[in-house]
């Protein structure tokens, strides 16, 4: 996950205060739905962390990129790759990757889900002075959200919904500057894989809606609705939240609005006109969890519950499409 930011162009004058939503309690009727397995998806976040930092230029990097490949193929998904090179703040050349699978591709109604899969190349909020310019595991930025795609791929591919279904793992998200000192820098230099496929994306393509998941696999993670993606698509953020109360995750699905994030949803909306909102960790009043940049971003803090309570939801909403 890159940087906050609150984009006041484009956020209606309501969106300036936080609030409570309001998300119904009566009870939500679902189609039967196949099951998240926790502990595979905790497992695709074992794997990746032992391939260390996933950073562009490195070998880690180019490791994940291929694990995450074979496992798509492996599930019958229709894989392909976009290679693409992109100037870091610094002006080093980065090599990226952007990955893009698609299970029962022949439909033309769609759904896309995305992530981002690379890690930090720096920690800079870590408490020690001395690590902060290491890059960090990643475990919850970035090996999360790639689990959780994973898992809902494995699953699908068994039980197929009657949608299709696009998985989008975007790189170069989280190279960016630690000091941010205007929204130009956002949009330069972060969420460059998302920047690169809004801009070269297949002609014609045009999904129902696009769903992020991003820091989704910390104990005690809350996800409160966040206020871009009430903006650009309200009802699906409704609709999700009803639907995770419903599967019975009420603590983790708050009702409870947040101030806006910069992410890949908003480069999706803004350049590739993609109806896109996020799930993501936003606890009402903290922000972000304390490891959040830090090499406390480890094995250690993820939940294989919390993993499980997202992906159960997503495939409630991708499983109810209206």
């Amino acid at each position: 996950m890159g940087r906050s930011f609150f984009i006041s162009l484009i956020i209606l004058f309501f969106f300036f205060s936080a609030c409570n939503v309001g998300v119904p309690h009566e009870p939500y009727r679902l189609n039967d739905l196949p099951e998240f397995n926790a502990d595979s998806a905790y497992s695709f976040v074992v794997r990746q962390v032992a391939f260390g930092p996933r950073v562009p230029n490195t070998p880690a990097h180019d490791s994940c990129a291929r694990f995450i490949e074979e496992k798509l193929r492996s599930y019958g998904l229709l894989v392909s790759t976009e290679r693409f090179v992109a100037l870091r703040f610094d002006s080093l050349p980065m090599w990226g990757v952007n990955i893009f699978a698609s299970l029962r591709p022949e439909l033309k109604h769609r759904v896309l889900l995305f992530t981002h899969w690379d890690t930090r190349f720096i920690a800079e909020r870590d408490s020690d002075s001395l690590r902060r310019s290491m890059p960090i595991l990643g475990a919850n930025d970035g090996g999360s959200g790639t689990a959780v795609l994973l898992e809902l791929a494995r699953v699908m591919s068994q039980m197929p919904p009657d949608v299709g279904v696009d998985f989008l793992f975007f790189d170069l998200e989280d190279q960016g500057p630690a000091e941010v000192h205007s929204m130009i820098d956002f949009y330069r230099y972060w969420a460059l894989g998302a920047r690169y496929w809004s801009r070269h994306k297949p002609r014609g393509y045009h999904p129902l809606w696009g769903l992020e998941v991003d820091l989704v696999g910390a104990r005690g993670a809350r996800f409160s609705i966040e206020d871009y993606s009430l903006y650009y698509y309200g009802y699906l953020v409704k609709r999700l939240w009803e639907i995770g109360q419903a599967l019975g995750y009420d603590t983790l699905f708050v009702d409870y609005r947040s101030r806006g994030l910069f992410d890949d949803h908003v480069i999706v909306n803004e350049y590739a006109g993609i109806r896109s909102v996020i799930i993501i960790e936003n606890i009402p009043h903290h922000f972000f969890g304390s490891y959040w940049h830090t090499h406390r971003d480890s094995l250690q803090i993820i939940d294989a519950n919390v993993l499980k309570a997202v992906g159960q939801t997503v495939l409630g909403a991708v499983y109810n499409v209206k």
